[in-house]
């Protein structure tokens, strides 16, 4: 017997979710830690470092921070567990890690330097290291159970994943040893003359200089950088952690889902399963559906015939010329009926092939219903994914 979704992630210490931007992949990593939230007794954290800031809408929360809330369950009958959200904010992380990495002078000088400013509330490449700040923070905390991380989208997860190697890459790059040198020793002053010579006519000398003395301060933070960089990678590539790939039924984002899940594969990285979002139903293709939909076609004209005889027949006192156009106003909401039934059948019939090339065994494959107006309710939400266990 295939194991269900829910029984392989109630498990797990982190589950990154992971897919193409606009397939609702911060909806499903919330519906995903609310319905572990309610059937198991855990503390979860839903935690998003997608720059869109579509979670705390998704909970029915008015905003969210890097500090997790928790989210009230009380509506919920019957819950175990306990639910709490946060979403990092780029300048607030970026000063926590230099409250915690660099001594107290070095803290003065980063905060107010104009580099550091700008990187730190503007660089939205940034993310990607950030990300790995913030859940090396919250992971080492201990206060959960459960972290569901609402990556960015696909290829931007990739540098996720990688940005921990990356961080170390660039602590030993060439091009930081140069930022830093000509402050770190006189004895290369001089060598550095000519090329800063012609850096200052481009740049300017104090941007040079604000840079060169961010690098170096920035440079002071490599231990404790590297030690969050490595403990989070060594999380990403343990047993406790898991990967769950979210797309639509349609061609650019499954073939990002197929691209990521490659790529989890080539890393020897789990998958613990596909979600495939705003599903249209599996009756669309029902036998009996399609042969009324064919009747209708065939004998439209005596339906509408039929109809406007029994409309005219209870209201008597219908006016002659509404009594004319009724025909011709039936026959167009009839027709527009069996269009939009066939369009979503061939619709559906896509959907099954693009859901065939994902790369997964069909016993892995989510398929969650397209909803119709709001689900930022928290009913709503838990509906989305109640068929993991």
């Amino acid at each position: 017997m295939t194991e269900s979704l829910g029984s392989k992630l109630k498990e797990k210490s982190v589950i990154f979710c992971a897919g193409a931007g606009g397939v609702g992949k911060t909806t499903i990593s919330a519906s995903l830690a609310l319905t572990l939230a309610v059937h198991e007794n855990k503390s979860v954290l839903v935690i998003t470092v997608d720059p869109a800031k579509r979670l705390a809408g998704a909970l029915g929360l008015s905003e969210l921070g890097n500090e997790p809330i928790e989210v009230d369950l009380s509506g919920i009958e019957g819950h175990k567990g306990r639910l709490y959200a946060a979403m990092v904010d780029m300048k607030e992380s970026w000063d926590q890690i230099v409250q915690s990495c660099a001594d107290s002078d070095a803290q003065e000088r980063i905060f107010a330097n104009p580099i550091y400013q700008n990187i730190s509330s503007q660089f939205v490449q940034s993310h990607d290291y950030i990300a790995v700040e913030v859940l090396y923070d919250l992971y080492g905390r201990g206060d959960f159970d459960l972290i569901v991380v609402d990556t960015p989208p696909s290829r931007n997860a990739i540098d996720f994943l990688d940005a921990p190697k990356r961080m170390e890459e660039f602590f030993s790059s060439k091009l930081l040893r140069w930022l830093t040198m000509p402050y770190r020793s006189k004895v290369f002053v001089s060598a550095f003359k000519p090329f800063n010579a012609v850096a200052e006519k481009i740049l300017g000398s104090a941007f040079l200089a604000e840079l060169g003395e961010f690098f170096v301060d920035f440079q002071s933070m490599q231990d404790g950088f590297l030690e969050r960089a490595r403990t989070v990678s060594k999380l990403i590539n343990s047993d406790q952690a898991t990967f769950i790939v979210i797309s639509t039924a349609s061609e650019a984002p499954i073939n990002e889902a197929s691209f990521f899940i490659t790529e989890l594969f080539e890393r020897n990285l789990p998958l613990a399963g596909v979600v495939i979002n705003r599903c249209l139903p599996q009756n669309l293709l029902d036998r009996e559906v399609a042969s009324s939909a064919q009747k209708l076609d065939d004998s439209q004209n005596v339906l509408v015939a039929e109809l406007t005889g029994r409309y005219l027949k209870e209201n008597p006192a219908i006016d002659d010329d509404l009594g004319r156009r009724l025909s011709p106003i039936f026959n167009r909401v009839l027709s527009e009926v069996n269009s939009n039934y066939l369009g979503l059948a061939e619709l559906y019939s896509s959907e099954i092939a693009y859901k065939s090339k994902i790369g997964v065994d069909s016993a892995e494959i989510i398929e969650v219903a397209q909803e119709r107006g709001d689900i930022s309710s928290l009913p709503n939400l838990l509906k989305m994914l109640n068929n993991i266990w």
